[in-house]
Protein backbone atom coordinates (compact mmCIF):
# COMPACT_ATOMS: atom_id res chain seq x y z
CA UNK A 1 0.00 0.00 0.00
CA UNK A 2 2.15 2.69 -1.04
CA UNK A 3 0.13 6.13 -1.06
CA UNK A 4 3.46 7.98 -2.00
CA UNK A 5 4.01 6.07 -5.28
CA UNK A 6 3.27 6.90 -8.59
CA UNK A 7 3.16 6.72 -12.03
CA UNK A 8 4.28 8.82 -14.70
CA UNK A 9 3.91 8.22 -18.45
CA UNK A 10 2.60 4.67 -17.91
CA UNK A 11 6.60 3.77 -16.81
CA UNK A 12 8.80 5.78 -14.08
CA UNK A 13 8.07 5.08 -10.54
CA UNK A 14 7.83 8.12 -8.51
CA UNK A 15 8.46 8.70 -4.75
CA UNK A 16 7.40 11.83 -2.71
CA UNK A 17 11.14 13.55 -2.55
CA UNK A 18 11.73 12.77 -5.81
CA UNK A 19 13.27 15.61 -8.47
CA UNK A 20 11.53 15.95 -11.61
CA UNK A 21 11.89 17.86 -14.53
CA UNK A 22 9.42 19.67 -16.64
CA UNK A 23 9.03 18.67 -20.48
CA UNK A 24 6.47 21.64 -21.37
CA UNK A 25 5.22 25.14 -20.15
CA UNK A 26 2.42 25.21 -18.08
CA UNK A 27 0.27 28.20 -16.95
CA UNK A 28 -0.75 29.00 -13.72
CA UNK A 29 -4.45 30.09 -13.50
CA UNK A 30 -5.30 29.97 -9.96
CA UNK A 31 -3.56 30.44 -6.79
CA UNK A 32 -2.59 27.11 -5.76
CA UNK A 33 -0.91 25.73 -9.07
CA UNK A 34 2.66 25.86 -9.90
CA UNK A 35 3.75 27.72 -13.11
CA UNK A 36 6.53 25.61 -15.11
CA UNK A 37 8.64 26.31 -18.18
CA UNK A 38 10.24 23.48 -19.73
CA UNK A 39 13.48 22.70 -17.79
CA UNK A 40 12.45 23.88 -14.93
CA UNK A 41 13.23 21.04 -11.57
CA UNK A 42 10.56 20.44 -8.96
CA UNK A 43 11.06 18.32 -6.13
CA UNK A 44 7.48 16.08 -5.40
CA UNK A 45 6.21 16.88 -2.17
CA UNK A 46 2.81 14.98 -2.51
CA UNK A 47 1.89 12.34 -4.80
CA UNK A 48 -2.43 12.37 -5.49
CA UNK A 49 -2.87 9.22 -4.45
CA UNK A 50 -6.67 9.45 -4.54
CA UNK A 51 -8.79 9.00 -7.87
CA UNK A 52 -9.73 12.77 -8.19
CA UNK A 53 -6.17 13.99 -7.46
CA UNK A 54 -4.18 10.79 -9.87
CA UNK A 55 -3.30 13.05 -12.18
CA UNK A 56 -1.44 15.86 -10.17
CA UNK A 57 1.76 16.17 -8.00
CA UNK A 58 2.33 18.72 -5.25
CA UNK A 59 5.90 20.30 -5.57
CA UNK A 60 8.20 23.12 -5.10
CA UNK A 61 10.32 24.59 -8.17
CA UNK A 62 14.14 24.00 -7.03
CA UNK A 63 15.18 25.39 -10.16
CA UNK A 64 13.05 27.64 -12.73
CA UNK A 65 12.41 31.33 -12.37
CA UNK A 66 10.11 31.38 -9.80
CA UNK A 67 12.04 29.11 -7.02
CA UNK A 68 10.69 27.93 -3.84
CA UNK A 69 7.52 28.68 -5.22
CA UNK A 70 4.58 25.47 -4.09
CA UNK A 71 2.03 24.10 -6.22
CA UNK A 72 -0.38 21.70 -7.81
CA UNK A 73 1.47 20.82 -10.98
CA UNK A 74 0.30 17.95 -13.42
CA UNK A 75 1.75 14.75 -13.96
CA UNK A 76 1.96 14.98 -18.17
CA UNK A 77 3.99 17.86 -17.82
CA UNK A 78 7.07 16.29 -15.79
CA UNK A 79 9.43 13.53 -16.30
CA UNK A 80 11.85 11.55 -13.70
CA UNK A 81 15.25 13.71 -13.60
CA UNK A 82 17.37 11.98 -15.46
CA UNK A 83 20.26 11.17 -12.72
CA UNK A 84 20.72 8.01 -10.49
CA UNK A 85 18.54 7.68 -7.34
CA UNK A 86 18.32 4.93 -4.70
CA UNK A 87 16.61 1.53 -4.93
CA UNK A 88 13.18 1.80 -4.09
CA UNK A 89 13.82 -0.67 -1.15
CA UNK A 90 15.87 1.93 -0.06
CA UNK A 91 13.94 4.58 -0.15
CA UNK A 92 11.26 5.53 3.26
CA UNK A 93 7.98 7.23 1.89
CA UNK A 94 6.46 9.79 4.47
CA UNK A 95 2.82 11.08 4.50
CA UNK A 96 4.11 13.92 6.76
CA UNK A 97 3.89 16.21 3.67
CA UNK A 98 0.84 19.21 4.41
CA UNK A 99 -0.30 20.66 1.44
CA UNK A 100 -3.70 23.01 0.41
CA UNK A 101 -5.51 22.29 -2.23
CA UNK A 102 -6.15 25.63 -4.31
CA UNK A 103 -9.36 26.07 -5.16
CA UNK A 104 -10.93 25.18 -8.23
CA UNK A 105 -11.24 27.95 -11.61
CA UNK A 106 -13.88 28.18 -13.54
CA UNK A 107 -13.89 24.80 -15.25
CA UNK A 108 -10.98 23.65 -13.98
CA UNK A 109 -10.86 20.75 -11.18
CA UNK A 110 -8.39 21.07 -8.22
CA UNK A 111 -7.20 18.41 -6.28
CA UNK A 112 -8.31 17.46 -3.08
CA UNK A 113 -5.66 18.22 -0.15
CA UNK A 114 -2.86 15.60 0.40
CA UNK A 115 -3.57 16.34 4.27
CA UNK A 116 -7.61 15.40 4.31
CA UNK A 117 -10.28 13.53 2.06
CA UNK A 118 -12.26 14.95 -0.73
CA UNK A 119 -16.02 15.65 0.56
CA UNK A 120 -18.03 13.02 -0.94
CA UNK A 121 -19.26 15.60 -3.92
CA UNK A 122 -15.44 16.46 -4.47
CA UNK A 123 -16.71 20.49 -3.67
CA UNK A 124 -14.73 22.90 -4.54
CA UNK A 125 -15.31 26.24 -2.55
CA UNK A 126 -16.25 29.77 -4.05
Amino acid sequence: ADAVAGVVGGAAMLWEGDVVVAVKDVDANSEGYLPLRRSDEVQILHIGALPEESDWLYGCLIVGSTTGARGWLPRCAVVPQPASRPEPEARTPSSSSTATAPTAAAGAVAPAAPAEAPSAGGGAGG
